[in-house]
């Protein structure tokens, strides 16, 4: 073959394969935009839904009994993002402390892989237990406890959410957590799972009336 043509053809797969690669840049961007956007709106009704959340005396007297019961000192309900680039932070959107602990703000926490695996578990368990010293200890979730001196912890699922046209799915969910050096037993663990059906019922009274506000 001519070598003008060889140039020729090598030039125009180049060029090809240039725009073959701005085009999937471009899609890339655009669709970290829309999650970008579908996420601030989320985290928004997730600031609403704490705010919520604090309304239901009852409920808030609930888990004020479950911390006077139980070694459970530490509560927080959280929502996580993930979607199509699989998940990436977790917000804090409300929080009960025993004693005189400092609330911490836990905004867009960055997520590690020993942290999603846990998200994903308690979306089919509903309800994992288990001890920080069990933890690998390059988690980032090992980091946080320690520095908080958490002991053991209970995460219970609440609800999962997708934003209709994107690849967005917000997970909210509880964690019950103690500083107290003995474990968490499986009494306390059943309480943390009868508190978390009655969140699970007002995230579900919450959502249906922020569908009829949207229509």
């Amino acid at each position: 073959m001519d070598p003008e043509v060889i140039s020729a053809l090598i030039g125009f797969a180049g060029v090809v394969v240039t725009a073959l690669l701005a085009r999937a840049k471009v899609k890339s961007s655009t669709r970290k935009l829309k999650q970008a956007e579908s996420e601030l709106t989320l985290q928004q009704q997730a600031l609403d839904f704490g705010a919520f959340v604090e309304e239901w005396g009852e409920t808030y007297q609930e888990i004020d009994r479950l911390m006077d019961s139980t070694t459970i000192d530490r509560f927080l309900i959280l929502r996580a993002w993930n979607g199509h680039l699989s998940p990436r932070w977790t917000t804090a959107v409300f929080q009960m402390r025993k004693g005189m602990q400092m609330p911490v703000s836990y905004v867009h926490f960055e997520l590690d892989t020993d942290y999603v695996s846990r998200l994903k578990e308690i979306s089919v368990r509903n309800v994992i237990a288990f001890n920080v010293d069990e933890i690998p200890e390059d988690s980032a979730i090992r980091a946080v406890y320690e520095a908080e001196k958490v002991t053991a912890a209970v995460w219970v699922h609440i609800m999962s959410e997708e934003v209709p046209g994107t690849d967005t799915v917000a997970h909210t969910y509880a964690s019950f957590a103690t500083r107290a050096p003995e474990k968490i037993n499986k009494d306390t663990v059943t309480k943390c799972s009868v508190v978390a059906g009655r969140l699970r019922g007002i995230a579900s009274t919450f959502k249906m009336k922020g569908a009829s506000c949207s229509r």
